[in-house]
């Protein structure tokens, strides 16, 4: 069995994020891995994941939409944003290939319990191959 290296896939969905225009003209390119001082934004964070297959990684990614206090408005837009553009991520990275992407839950409103800041939650699930996809 061949030992397979498949791409980040925290990296995947903000490079995918920043370049939807729908997303970049709400939040420039404050998408990462991180909760930017600057509001709104959106982190990415990665939930693990499985290899059902040796040539398949199974990815659970969660991508957090957050804004200002006065701007749950804003927040709900960018998050159904997201929603409308997931299955049109596609992608090939090296021999790999994106299969599916599919929401598995949310958007949820979830406000940050300390600062009641307005968060919304969309769990996404990526089923990643090595080599061609038929």
């Amino acid at each position: 069995m061949p030992s397979l290296l498949f791409p980040d896939e925290e990296a995947l969905v903000c490079d995918f994020l920043r370049r939807q225009p729908t997303i970049s003209s709400i939040v420039a390119d404050r998408v990462g891995t991180r909760l930017f001082p600057t509001f709104p934004c959106i982190r990415v964070t990665s939930l693990g994941g499985s290899t059902p297959e040796w040539y398949q990684w199974d990815a659970s990614v969660q991508i957090e939409v957050w804004a200002d206090n006065l701007q749950q408005a804003a927040a709900k837009t960018l998050a159904l944003a997201i929603v409308a553009t997931v299955y049109d991520l596609d992608v090939t990275w090296d021999n790999t290939q994106l299969s599916s992407a599919t929401i598995r839950n949310g958007p949820l409103y979830i406000p940050d319990p300390d600062t009641q800041r307005p968060r919304y939650i969309i769990d996404l699930e990526l089923v990643l191959h090595q080599g061609a996809v038929s």
